[in-house]
């Protein structure tokens, strides 16, 4: 219990990133004669905080959930995890 020491979530989030190749891997077929997938050796966590003091729950849900359309997944680009 306690609040959430950001730093460390992040830290933790980080070396998910490191351990897990698949995490890593993008995936590319546009052009190509027969799809190929990238494994980066090293990315940085996408992380983002937000400070949710101030707003309302229905403002910061409306807030991420415009964030997550913005940036839906896609395989070609690295790496395939986001956390706010």
């Amino acid at each position: 219990t306690g609040p959430l020491d950001v730093g460390r979530f992040r830290i933790a989030w980080q070396a998910v990133l490191d351990r897990h190749e698949a995490l890593r891997t993008s995936f590319h077929w546009r052009e190509l004669s027969r799809p190929a997938r990238v494994v980066y050796e090293q990315l940085d966590v996408p992380f983002s905080v937000h400070d949710t003091e101030e707003a309302t729950a229905n403002d910061t849900v409306a807030t991420l959930q415009q964030e997550h359309q913005a940036a839906l997944m896609q395989v070609d680009q690295v790496p395939l995890l986001r956390l706010s």
